[in-house]
């Protein structure tokens, strides 16, 4: 129930740009935690398995989910190479993600 949360009211946040400096690292911490706990490739003892193998398709997920969280904390520090420094000045602002400036 909780995951359910975070991933709802957090990717809301994300979408809406409501905080979205602050929900960006929430969800990215969630998608590591996931990636960690439940995608546990190295766990199968298959990763090198001639055919298809579970542990294979589980590091393709592993590393979607690393992935997925990385770029949720370009929301934060941004790609403007203004760095950190606005979200640790402001972080409950919005990084304006659908601004044309």
């Amino acid at each position: 129930m909780c995951g359910l949360g975070i991933e709802v009211i957090m990717s809301l946040g994300v979408v809406t740009g409501f905080a979205d400096r602050l929900a960006g690292p929430v969800i990215a911490a969630y998608c590591a935690a996931t990636a960690i706990l439940y995608k546990r490739f190295w766990a199968q003892g298959d990763f090198w398995a001639a055919d298809d193998s579970k542990g294979r398709a589980l590091f393709w997920d592993f590393l979607k989910n690393l992935s997925l969280g990385a770029g949720f904390l370009l929301i934060v520090i941004g790609t403007d190479g203004s760095g950190l420094w606005p979200f640790l000045e402001h972080p409950l602002a919005s990084s304006h993600p659908y601004s044309t400036n």
